[in-house]
């Protein structure tokens, strides 16, 4: 007779899903919660028994635990949200290349962003970038092409 539970099962495509997601989500949180999270993820993966299993997508597991032991590529862009100079920055920002990267836009109007407590951005006259990697950020940045070019350099 079958007690109509669901049984539950483990995937390993969610998991190398999750290790990354929650791990990204980790920085632009800073909650250790989402940290652990990943790390949880990421010590399934590792088992012996399924890396024997998905020995060819020993790469997926590689790149995952590469980011979850280091930052991302971080871009703020300070400005008002209503300003296409601003709006422009960000889209820029957005089509950067590479996957692991936090972008992020910083209205003073609406307060700090999440989890960046540590980081102060200075109000400039006009919108501007700052690239950002091991808490060390760039000049301001005033254009998309020169936001892409600074990308390319680092």
């Amino acid at each position: 007779m079958q007690s109509g539970a669901i049984k539950s099962s483990v995937d390993f495509d969610e998991n190398l899903v999750a290790a990354r997601f929650f791990n990204l989500l980790s920085h632009y949180s800073s909650r250790i919660e989402d940290k652990n999270a990943a790390q949880v993820a990421l010590d399934y993966l590792f088992l012996p028994s399924i890396l024997e299993k998905h020995a060819s997508s020993a790469a997926g597991i590689l790149l995952a635990e590469r980011e979850l032991n280091s930052a991302p590529v971080h871009v703020v862009v300070v400005g008002v949200k209503d300003d296409s100079m601003a709006i422009e920055l960000f889209h820029a920002a957005q089509a950067l290349p590479g996957a692991y990267k936090q972008i992020e836009f910083f209205d003073a109007r609406e307060g700090q962003l999440p989890g960046a407590a540590t980081m102060e951005y200075p109000q400039l006259e006009r919108p501007a970038a700052f690239l950002c990697r091991d808490s060390v950020c760039s000049r301001p940045v005033f254009d998309a092409s020169e936001l892409k070019r600074l990308m390319e350099t680092k």
